[in-house]
C-alpha cells in the first residue's frame, strides 16, 4: 500500500514576495512525467540541429568544393552562405516575441506543436529549392571549368527560397525557447526540477552534434529528410502528452489540472495539496502583474537594482555571444576546412569535437550548483581566451603543427560548455526582480538573437576585411592569416567578458533575489536576521 498523503501547505517565499512550489517527501514523479518530457526535447533537439546545419552541408574549403554540398549545388558566395547561416538568429528573435500571447492563450502544449509543424515546414521548403548546379554536372559545362564561388550563376530565387526556409526554422526556435524549457520545469518536481532544466541544454548540444554525425554519411538533402522525420515524431507525440498544470490551473481548468498532476506524480503525493500550491502561485503572480500595471514597467526597470540588472543580464549575453561561439558552431568544418581541406576529415573532426562538448556539457551541469557562478565563468573564459591563442598561433603561421588547431577548437568548446553557455541563461533568471524578469528577460533575449546574428553574419564580412575570402586568388596562407585575425578578435572580446565576469558580476549562487539586489546596490543586509533568512 502507498503511503498515506502529507499535508501539503502552499507557502510564499517572504523574500522576493513569490509563491514557491513547495516539496514534501511524498512529491516524487512518475514514470508519466519522464515519458511526457521526452516529446518536449524535439523542439531543443531540432534548435540545436539547425545551428549546426550549416557546417556540414557546406563545402569545407573554397579551392575543393564538394559536388553534393548546398554550397556547391546552388552556386553560393560566402556572402550567400552567413546570411543562410545567420538569417534563422533574427527570425529567431521575432518567434520569441511574438509567440508569448498565442502561448499564454492556448498552451505551452500547443506552443511545442506549433514549433515541430513550423519546423517541419521549413526543412520541406529547404529541401524542395531547385537545384542549380546538378551533382551530375560536368566540370567542361561550368563556367570557370570547376566548382567554385567564381561559377557566376543567377541563383536569386534559390537564395530567396532558402533563405526563407531558415526564417520559418527561425521563427521555430522561439517558440522552442518559451515553450519548451518551461514546460519541462513546470512538469518536474522541485528537486528534479535542475535536472530537468539541464535536458534543455544538451538536447540542444544533442542536436548540434546529431547535425554533424548525420553529415558525416549524407548531404543536406539526407540531413533534411532526418529532420523531417524528427519533426513529424515530436508534432505526433505533441498530441499525446499532457498540458502544463500551472497553465490549466491559470485558465481555471482545476480539473483537467488535477487529471495531468496524477500522471505526473506517484499514488502518494497529495496531489490536492499540489493544487492549492498552483492557485497561490498563480494568485501571487495576477497580484505582481496588476501592481506593475498600475505603476510602470519603465520606472520599474530605471530603478538602481533593476536597471543596474538589467545592465549586467545585457553584459551576460554580450560575453556569450561576442567570443564568436555561434560562428563557430555554425561554420566549424569551414574553420577547420583551412587545416584538412580535401575529403570529410574537417567535419569528422568538428564532429568529435562537439561530441566531447555535449559529454562536458552534462557534466558541468552538476558543477553549477556547487562553485560560484562568476568564478566559473571567468574560468571558462579564461579558457577560451587560451583556446584562440591556440588557433592563431597556426593561422598565423601554418608550418606549425595542425594539431594546435584541433586541440584550440576541442578547447574553446569544452570552456565555453564549462560555463560561458550556461551559465549566462542561469543567471539571467536569478538577477532580476519577479515584477520585472518577463520584461527583463525578454530584453536580453532579443539582444541575444541579435548578437548570434551579428556573430554568424560577419565572419564573412571580417574575413575579406583582414585580406581573405572567395577570390581564388587569395592564397591559402593568406586566408589562414585571415582567419586568425578573426580569433584574435574573438579571443580579445573574452578577455573583455573575463574582466566583467570578474568586476560587474554579483555572485547568485545559494543568494535569495533579496541578498542579490543588496549586492548590487553595494549594500549588505541590515542585521544578521536578515542574512539568516536567506538560503
Amino acid at each position: 500500500m502507498g503511503r498515506k498523503p502529507q499535508p501539503h501547505t502552499p507557502l510564499v517565499d517572504e523574500e522576493d514576495g513569490q509563491s514557491v512550489h513547495t516539496q514534501h517527501p511524498d512529491e516524487t514523479p512518475s514514470w508519466g512525467m519522464y515519458v511526457s518530457v521526452l516529446p518536449a526535447l524535439s523542439g531543443p533537439f531540432l534548435f540545436g540541429y539547425c545551428l549546426g546545419f550549416t557546417s556540414p552541408a557546406f563545402s569545407s574549403n573554397k579551392h575543393h568544393w564538394d559536388a553534393d554540398k548546398l554550397d556547391s549545388m546552388m552556386s553560393l558566395t560566402s556572402d550567400q552562405i552567413t546570411w543562410f547561416g545567420s538569417v534563422i538568429a533574427l527570425a529567431a528573435g521575432v518567434g520569441s516575441l511574438v509567440c508569448g500571447w498565442p502561448v499564454d492563450r492556448f498552451g505551452k502544449k500547443m506552443g511545442m506543436l506549433t514549433a515541430n509543424l513550423l519546423m517541419l515546414v521549413g526543412f520541406v521548403v529547404l529541401i524542395a529549392t531547385p537545384v542549380v548546379v546538378p551533382k551530375s554536372m560536368p566540370d567542361s559545362e561550368i563556367p570557370g571549368g570547376h566548382r567554385g564561388p567564381s561559377m557566376g550563376f543567377d541563383n536569386t530565387k534559390q537564395v530567396v527560397q532558402l533563405c526563407g526556409a531558415r526564417v520559418i526554422m527561425g521563427l521555430a526556435n522561439g517558440f522552442v525557447c518559451v515553450t519548451s524549457a518551461a514546460y519541462m520545469s513546470e512538469l518536474a518536481t522541485l528537486k528534479l526540477r535542475g535536472v530537468l532544466g539541464a535536458f534543455f541544454q544538451n538536447a540542444v548540444v544533442g542536436g548540434i552534434v546529431s547535425s554533424y554525425l548525420v553529415g558525416m554519411f549524407t548531404n543536406w538533402q539526407g540531413m533534411s529528410y532526418f529532420a523531417i522525420g524528427v519533426a513529424v515524431m515530436g508534432l505526433l507525440t505533441s498530441f499525446i502528452i499532457p498540458e502544463s498544470p500551472q497553465w490549466l490551473v491559470s485558465k481555471g481548468r482545476d480539473a483537467e489540472a488535477e487529471q495531468s498532476l496524477r500522471r505526473m506524480r506517484s499514488s502518494d503525493t497529495d496531489i490536492k495539496g499540489l493544487l492549492d500550491t498552483l492557485r497561490a502561485q498563480v494568485e501571487v503572480r495576477r497580484q505582481s502583474e496588476a501592481d506593475v500595471a498600475r505603476g510602470s514597467l519603465m520606472t520599474e526597470l530605471c530603478q538602481a537594482p533593476r536597471g543596474k540588472a538589467l545592465l549586467i543580464g545585457v553584459g551576460l549575453m554580450a560575453t556569450a555571444q561576442l567570443n564568436g561561439i555561434s560562428a563557430v558552431a555554425a561554420y566549424a568544418s569551414q574553420i577547420l576546412g583551412q587545416v584538412w581541406p580535401t575529403g570529410n576529415t574537417a567535419n569528422s573532426f568538428a564532429f568529435y569535437g562537439q561530441l566531447i562538448k555535449l559529454t562536458v556539457t552534462v557534466f558541468a551541469s552538476s558543477l553549477m550548483a556547487k562553485f560560484p557562478r562568476r568564478y566559473m565563468l571567468a574560468g571558462s573564459l579564461s579558457g577560451m581566451i587560451v583556446s584562440c591563442t591556440l588557433m592563431c598561433l597556426y593561422f598565423f603561421d601554418d608550418s606549425l603543427p595542425a594539431a594546435l588547431v584541433m586541440v584550440g577548437y576541442v578547447g574553446y568548446l569544452v570552456s565555453f560548455a564549462m560555463g560561458t553557455g550556461a551559465l549566462s541563461w542561469l543567471m539571467l533568471g536569478e538577477i532580476f526582480h519577479p515584477n520585472v524578469r518577463a520584461t527583463a528577460s525578454s530584453i536580453c533575449t532579443a539582444w541575444n538573437w541579435l548578437l548570434t546574428f551579428y556573430i554568424s553574419k560577419t565572419i564573412s564580412v571580417y574575413r575579406s576585411a583582414f585580406g581573405g575570402g572567395d577570390d581564388p586568388s587569395i592564397s591559402q596562407h593568406d586566408d589562414n592569416r585571415a582567419i586568425g585575425y578573426v580569433f584574435v578578435m574573438y579571443g580579445g572580446c573574452a578577455c573583455l567578458g573575463l574582466i566583467f565576469a570578474l568586476t560587474c558580476l554579483p555572485e547568485t549562487l545559494g543568494k535569495s533575489y533579496r541578498r542579490i539586489e543588496r549586492d548590487l546596490l553595494g549594500r549588505a543586509l541590515d542585521t544578521p536576521a536578515d542574512d539568516a533568512l536567506a538560503p
